[in-house]
């Protein structure tokens, strides 16, 4: 299965969700047609008083820095409900190689974060694939045809 790798127009998009992140080729054997990521996931313990300033960092400065770097697909900066100070930031990558190039040690990225971070607590990476629904006739949601 070769899935369309490059962005769509907003206007050309089935759901927002692939209005933020474009599909990769890289997904589960499963036969289905959906789109797909590696994504590599990075826990943060944000300083004290510096959630926000790292959000903006990471949702700022870090993704265009990203954004320069072959098969990046997007970012998406999740904060915890009970615990203010954690984030885990999920980045989006094309293939499975891509996501494994580490670029929460990239020197520029590290000049960016670690005055407001205290902790990079857990890296993984996931297979990712999405489902996908359209809206129907009378706008209700239908799961999308293969």
């Amino acid at each position: 299965m070769e899935m369309e790798s490059a962005a769509k127009e907003p206007g050309d998009c089935d759901t927002p969700f692939e209005v933020l992140l474009p599909a990769g080729s890289f997904g589960p054997d499963d036969k289905l047609d959906r789109p797909s990521w590696a994504v590599r996931s990075i826990g943060f313990i944000a300083k004290p008083d510096k959630t926000r300033e790292l959000t903006a960092c990471l949702e700022g400065p870090v993704s265009t820095l990203l954004r320069e770097t072959p098969g990046f697909a997007g970012l998406m900066v999740m904060h915890s409900q009970h615990e203010e100070r954690n984030l885990l930031v999920f980045a989006f990558w094309e293939t499975e190689k891509q996501a494994a190039n580490h670029w929460e040690e990239f020197s520029s990225v590290r000049r960016i974060v670690s005055p407001l971070v205290d902790v990079c607590a857990k890296v993984q990476t996931f297979h990712a694939a999405a489902l996908l629904v359209t809206r129907g006739a009378k706008g209700k949601r239908a799961a999308k045809a293969s």
